[in-house]
């Protein structure tokens, strides 16, 4: 480029001297760029500013940023000197008109139906108010409930004037794309939002586009549910646009935005104001038109007492089946294993039984959920049969010989089965395709076959459980029936026996037997429940019956047979001599000479240290009931109130459905049941915060319902960790989920109780209870802090979670709330939680980690040492020997009531009640108030003749066999 310095450009020498170019935004007609300084620049975005107008087309045909021109009227515009504007009033019959950006939609009826003439535009008459003082009534074009979509529960509303959704917890307008999301930043994951119901809530209300949405003109009454804002705007006199201040108004009305019929003045006035939630522009509303609240005229409390849904008929529930099976402790060994993996380090062998995490492998998860629901199925055909000697035959090994009974498996177990079949399933998947460290499974020809073609199955697309469980079922029939092809090849040659072998080799040596028969247990039974899929299946298509079917399957299920299920049983009667010679190794021992000193696992844990971990959770407590249940104002005096427990009148025998002592008339509790939801409403400021009253009903709102009932379940928690800190020597953690505060329809008796006057937690020991058919009853007794703040809470509290739970989950989750000790908001507290939420505890204030197992072994260490010495409780009493019988018949045949359980031993309970208060003396956790055991009957005594005979204390020297104690409540 001779005669000059300039560097000619880049781009196309055709194109150097446009100087304009023509291009669409997506999905809008085509706009005219300039050339400003020898580049084109995006009007919408920061797009880096070129001199090539093909790249700059690139660019816009793809950009999605928002129209500066439509933003400009949806926010306050920058503020600068402006003329005098002159005031002057609106009218208010003046139609919609266009706004740039903003669609037109009329109205469903007049705007002008319920306003008032705008005020003269003087601030002084409009101070800042509360929204929440007045009384906001849905209008006709407002839809608040539904018959197949729960709007309530998911606290929105649809108004159909203008097409919009709108949020009642935050009076914002959501978009239908944005409305799960929105749902779920309130709710969390306790409401049950369908991922598609944003297009739902299209299609059933047709529902406007954002951009449609028409803008109201002039001053209408307050659209229902959106949020007032507290102070009042400048509104333009020609389009309605809200601002913040008269020179962003002016602003805005010098600008060409601002619609102008030839020299029409500026016109403007002062209104409180709402706005979508997709615009920051305001619109004008006058409040006037809304009602103040008046306590005298409305009374939210006197709403929630007449409006709540009366206590269920529990006896026309479903009758639940109280079976809660756990996994049987038998024990396996074989000779040969050694010899079977001779060769292979632990490491190798741990890797050929091993599952890695679900993101190496996607297809894992997918196998882990329909694995579940396999064993899902198998409950449901064991529920069946059960009447029909079926699931005896299934136990059947030899004419002679039963091993119990194939019974019902509970949710927990179908995980524990299933985890132990996903590891099984996954390597042998592996195996079969070349994938695995060694081929050391011996696969046939037909498993690696079905094990493929599983594969194939788990890792397309939108998987489903229809298809994949029938090759799940085919892949576990083949392995689990398998036959060895004479009786000289090796018990090694069946897959799931060397799986078995694989599996019981730890870090460096076998695992403990106790380990090794989890594994077995879980294989032997597993076993059972394929046979009965298969049977089922064949049932259904060969119309066989039940006996023809069984006589085919027999085979797989009985001893004497070269099958998986033969080696697995002959083990386990072989391991049940060697579990009985075997002892848990010493994991603690008392290290002071007192003996308030135990070291477990290293770790010194002293008996004071029980105490500082109630009191924390006791200040824990008291902090949420403070801030969070009454949100730091003054607590009432009702809550402040001392039960007098030992008064209370409970029939321990009374078995009907939904029956417990908090709702007998005689202890005068349901009178309490529903102070806290009036104390709630009684006030209009909470009322209006928490619900919206429509029609005569209460409309709660799921955001500040939810978190308290958040806040409810946390104080559950921490009650349950102190129930099991005050008992000491626990039920399983399991087992503590299930208490019942009322008894189940035809099945469980409910766990809390008043046994000798004093209110207990019994705990139902049911491991072996599959086996047997019997029940362990096990009651501990709170101390009594705990046993008044327990109370309390369930007295005061229950009845109105269990109303919020009904509004937003249904009868369902309300029942169980209403039926169970430790509801949580989607479930039941499980197993797990309740162990962590004790490790917890103890770790941060015992400086250990102590979850339920480890608890319940420190907790029987101390107890053992320092009353292991005295006298036998079970011990017959000589007044019994005279009449030639046993105590224990005494009390079956002869004895009065004295507030035991039916059907229990009176010792048993008794010792039960007095190795607890025991504890608690011993920990301080009684505050040296230490609980007396009572003996009066409460109810009728079972001779009506020795009741007046009857003392209604125990004698010194019965006392100080039970207990040294004279404190009671």
């Amino acid at each position: 480029m001779s005669g000059s310095n300039a560097r000619a450009p880049w781009y196309c020498s055709r194109c150097q001297g446009e100087d304009t170019t023509d291009v669409a935004y997506p999905d809008e007609k085509p706009q005219t760029f300039h050339r400003t300084l020898g580049k084109f620049s995006c009007k919408r975005c920061e797009f880096t500013p070129c001199e090539d107008p093909a790249r700059l087309g690139d660019h816009v045909r793809l950009c999605r940023a928002p129209d500066p021109v439509l933003i400009s009227q949806h926010r306050d515009p920058p503020s600068k000197p402006t003329e005098y504007l002159r005031q002057s009033t609106v009218d208010l019959t003046h139609p919609t008109s266009p706004i740039p950006g903003l669609g037109i939609r009329r109205p469903s009826f007049p705007i002008t139906r319920t306003v008032h003439p705008p005020p003269r535009p003087n601030l002084a008459n409009f101070p800042v108010i509360d929204p929440r003082n007045y009384l906001r009534i849905p209008e006709p074009s407002t839809i608040t409930t539904h018959e197949t979509i729960p709007l309530r529960s998911y606290s929105i509303i649809i108004n159909t004037e203008l097409g919009i959704i709108i949020c009642v917890n935050c009076g914002k307008s959501v978009t239908p794309r944005g409305v799960v999301e929105h749902i779920r930043a309130h709710a969390g994951a306790v409401v049950d939002v369908p991922s598609n119901l944003g297009a739902t809530l299209e299609e059933t209300f047709s529902l406007t586009n954002w951009k449609d949405v028409a803008f109201p003109r002039g001053i209408r009454a307050p659209i229902y549910g959106l949020l007032i804002f507290p102070n009042a705007f400048f509104f333009c006199g020609r389009c309605g646009h809200g601002y913040s201040s008269e020179s962003s108004l002016g602003t805005h009305q010098s600008s060409p935005e601002c619609p102008r019929v030839d020299d029409e003045p500026n016109e403007h006035f002062l209104a409180y104001g709402q706005a979508f939630a997709f615009t920051t522009s305001k619109f004008a509303v006058d409040i006037e038109a809304l009602t103040r609240r008046d306590t005298s005229s409305f009374d939210a409390a006197e709403l929630y007492m007449t409006t709540f849904a009366p206590p269920p008929d529990y006896s026309r529930l479903p009758v639940s089946l109280p079976v809660n099976t756990q996994d049987l402790d038998q024990f396996f060994h074989c000779e040969g294993w050694i010899e079977h993996l001779a060769g292979m380090t632990p490491v190798a062998i741990n890797a050929l039984t091993s599952v890695p995490k679900d993101n190496e492998h996607a297809y894992i998860s997918l196998l882990r959920d329909f694995i579940f629901g396999y064993f899902t199925e198998i409950g449901k055909f064991i529920k069946g049969h059960s009447s029909h000697g079926l699931m005896r035959k299934m136990a059947q090994v030899s004419d002679i010989d039963f091993d119990g009974e194939l019974r019902c498996l509970n949710p927990k177990s179908y995980k524990d089965y299933g985890r132990e079949l996903v590891r099984m399933l996954y390597n042998c998947i592996e195996q079969a395709r070349g994938q695995a460290p060694r081929e050391y499974y011996p696969l046939t020809p037909s498993q690696t076959t079905f094990l493929l073609e599983l594969h194939g199955v788990l890792i397309k697309p939108r998987c489903s459980p229809e298809n994949a469980t029938p090759h799940i079922h085919r892949v576990l029939f083949e392995l689990f029936t398998q036959l060895k092809e004479h009786g000289a090849v090796p018990n090694f040659d069946l897959t799931v026996i060397s799986y078995l072998v694989a599996r019981s080799m730890g870090e460096s040596e076998w695992i403990r037997t106790s380990e090794i028969g989890r594994v077995v247990a879980k294989l032997m039974w597993s076993t059972r429940g394929v046979v009965l899929y298969e049977l089922q299946t064949v049932m259904e298509e060969e119309k066989l019956s039940t006996a023809d079917a069984y006589q085919r399957f027999k085979k797989f299920l009985t001893d004497g047979q070269d099958s998986v299920f033969t080696y697995l049983f002959n083990t386990a009667t072989l391991l049940k001599s060697i579990r009985g010679e075997e002892y848990g190794e010493a994991h603690s021992f008392i290290s002071d000479a007192l003996g308030r000193e135990l070291t477990f696992r290293g770790h010194p844990i002293n008996l004071d240290g029980f105490l500082a971990v109630k009191n924390a959770l006791a200040a824990e407590y008291d902090k949420i009931v403070k801030e969070e249940i009454f949100f730091n104002q003054q607590i009432p005096d009702w809550f402040k109130r001392e039960f007098h427990i030992s008064s209370f009148v409970d029939d321990v025998r009374n078995n009907t459905a939904g029956y417990s002592f908090i709702d007998h008339p005689q202890n005068g509790l349901t009178k309490y049941f529903t102070l806290y939801g009036e104390w709630l409403l009684s006030s209009p400021h909470r009322a209006a915060e928490f619900a919206d009253f429509i029609g005569g009903e209460i409309v709660w709102k799921s955001a500040p319902c939810l978190a308290l009932l958040k806040s409810f379940a946390k104080l559950r928690r921490i009650l349950c960790t102190r129930k099991i800190i005050d008992v000491g020597p626990s039920v399983r953690a399991t087992e503590i989920a299930r208490d019942l505060l009322r008894n189940v329809s035809g099945a469980s008796m409910r766990s809390l109780l008043i046994l000798f006057h004093n209110m207990c937690i019994v705990g139902v020991q049911d491991k072996t209870s599959h086996r047997i058919l019997k029940k362990r009853f096990t009651p501990g007794v709170e101390a009594s802090d705990t046993a008044q703040v327990h109370l309390a809470n369930l007295v005061f509290f229950r009845r109105f979670e269990s109303d919020l739970i009904r509004f937003f989950r249904g009868d369902v989750d309300a029942n169980r709330y209403n039926m169970y000790l430790w509801p949580d908001l989607k479930a039941n507290l499980d197993g797990d939680t309740i162990s962590e939420d004790l490790g917890d505890a103890t770790e941060e204030y015992l400086g250990t980690r102590l979850q339920i197992l480890e608890f319940r072994h420190v907790t029987s260490a101390f107890l053992r040492y320092h009353f292991q010495d005295e006298e036998d409780i079970n011990s017959d009493r000589f007044y019994d020997l005279l009449s030639n019988h046993s105590t224990k018949t005494s009390e079956q045949r002869y004895g009065i009531s004295r507030d035991t359980l039916a059907n229990a031993p009176m010792h048993h309970i008794k010792g039960c009640l007095n190795a607890t208060i025991k504890w608690q003396h011993l920990t301080h956790l009684d505050g040296g108030k230490p609980l007396t055991l009572q003996i009066g009957a409460t109810m009728k005594v079972l001779i009506p003749e020795l009741a007046s005979e009857q003392r209604q204390f125990i004698s010194t020297s019965e006392l100080c066999t039970l207990l040294s104690f004279t404190t009671s409540y």
